[in-house]
């Protein structure tokens, strides 16, 4: 069984969206970031969440680009949209799933 890394992406996205002025620019800074930790994790697998179109995060993104990687990375299926949740409750929840998996 692979070891799966789980992220809460939101901050990574604005991370990347920082400074920013093409959302090419963010992807590709986002990329390595994501590369980052998998390398550093040894992890080869990655699931990450980003918040919904209903979260409060949206209303607080003063950056355009924050949105457009966002919705980029969506359309592209390399994140998983918290639904009902907060991001970092989806990781909780996705944390739980797999110790239950491993019957912990």
């Amino acid at each position: 069984m692979s070891t799966v890394l789980i992220v809460d992406g939101d901050p990574l996205m604005f991370r990347a969206a920082w400074k920013k002025e093409t959302v090419e620019e963010a992807l590709r800074a986002w990329e390595d970031l994501i590369n980052d930790l998998k390398n550093a994790s040894f992890c080869y697998e990655v699931k990450i969440s980003v918040f919904s179109e209903t979260n409060y995060r949206k209303a607080k993104a003063n950056n355009p680009l924050f949105t457009k990687l966002r919705d980029l990375l969506v359309e592209k299926e390399l994140v998983t949209v918290a639904a009902a949740v907060e991001t970092d409750d989806s990781v909780h929840i996705w944390h739980e799933e797999a110790r239950a998996k491993r019957g912990e």
